[in-house]
């Protein structure tokens, strides 16, 4: 059985006790647990995205844009699990969800290339 914390500020984490079950809709079994997280968890995560956001509004469009790429390199590494997963979670079949994770992968790789052709000014 998997279990499955919060991603908060680089650690897989969680403050509250509490777990949720997760079901494949389909055949009602029990395929996952996940933090049912509270607010201290959602604080947590502003803050952390708020005192990573200081750093990300400096960094160039080539860094994004290679952050994006690299993104898209590991979810292609790891496409057949994601959409097992996916297709596990919600219940759809296999080839729906393998072509959601392309589709991701593929917008990914969209946004990388728009990273560097944007020019736009913002506040500091």
């Amino acid at each position: 059985m998997k279990r499955w914390f919060n991603y908060i500020d680089g650690a897989f984490k969680s403050y509250s006790s509490k777990k949720r079950a997760i079901l494949n809709p389909y055949t009602g079994k029990k395929i996952a647990e996940v933090t049912d997280s509270d607010r201290r968890d959602v604080e947590a995560a502003v803050e952390a995205a708020k005192k990573a956001f200081e750093s990300w509004k400096c960094t160039s469009s080539s860094y994004r844009s290679a952050l994006f790429l690299k993104f898209a390199e590991l979810l292609e590494k790891e496409k057949k699990n994601l959409a097992q997963l996916e297709s596990e979670q919600q219940g759809k079949p296999l080839i729906r969800a393998l072509f959601e994770v392309e589709s991701s992968i593929e917008n990914l790789r969209f946004f990388a290339g728009a990273c560097r052709i944007l020019h736009t000014a913002s506040p500091r």
